[in-house]
């Protein structure tokens, strides 16, 4: 099984996914992921990565039916009569994704050995692509896809600074004794922390990872949860 046959099958699902009675959930999962990881403009460098993870956290991580099933979930539902069989197991496999973040140890070959900063699990990832730039140590938001019995990395990563680490570290660690299963909140709030990164070069990287920031955050975000509701009361008075 080909690294290319991943992504065709990736790319189909997407193609199912995003079709036109789905418009509505698009939108709806665009505002919610785009509200915990910070606004995107085009001109942004990073505007693709973060357009990728928006269609990943639609495919897998939305709560798209009752039981928090995925939208990946719903498909297979759908479409156990009328979809090849092929496709169903890659779908159903993606589904199973590792979504985490993790630090590079090596790579040799395809083989490229990443640590689960989550769990402490390490994987060994199938990847022909150049990782133009990743040093041993670095650190980063990915999702892994089960393919046959390889993982293969997804289209999405964030990259986080090597000297927030252990800030990253401790958050998750901390999030993983609450009894959270995935971590998912929490890697939305640290993109949110690159993206302010990337915004505010001249500020200390360890000024904006920090407990200060992700607090002022949730506060921006309840002020903004609250003054919905009254801003849509106001457009029906109209």
């Amino acid at each position: 099984m080909s690294d290319s046959q991943t992504y065709q099958y990736l790319d189909k699902l997407i193609a199912l996914a995003t079709g036109e009675q789905f418009l509505d959930a698009v939108r709806e999962a665009k505002t919610r992921y785009f509200r915990a990881t910070g606004e995107v403009f085009e001109d942004d460098p990073f505007f693709e990565q973060r357009m990728n993870g928006f269609v990943e956290y639609y495919l897998f991580d939305w709560p798209a039916a009752p039981g928090g099933k995925s939208t990946t979930a719903v498909l297979i539902e759908r479409g156990r009569d009328t979809l090849p069989p092929d496709q169903l197991v890659a779908f159903a496999g993606f589904d199973r994704n590792v979504h985490s973040i993790f630090e590079f140890k090596k790579k040799k070959g395809e083989l490229v050995t990443v640590l689960n900063l989550y769990d402490d699990e390490t994987y060994e990832v199938h990847e022909r692509r150049a990782l133009a730039g990743l040093e041993k140590g670095d650190v980063f938001e990915a999702r892994l896809l089960p393919y046959g019995d390889k993982l293969h990395f997804s289209n999405a990563f964030v990259f986080h600074p090597k000297a927030v680490k252990k800030f990253i570290v401790g958050e998750l660690k901390a999030a993983r004794k609450s009894g959270i299963g995935r971590p998912t909140a929490l890697l939305h709030r640290m993109a949110y922390l690159r993206m302010r990164f990337d915004r505010f070069r001249r500020v200390d990287v360890t000024k904006i990872y920090s407990k200060e920031t992700m607090d002022q955050i949730d506060a921006e975000l309840r002020k903004e949860a609250a003054a919905q509701p009254e801003a849509e009361g106001q457009k029906g008075k109209q």
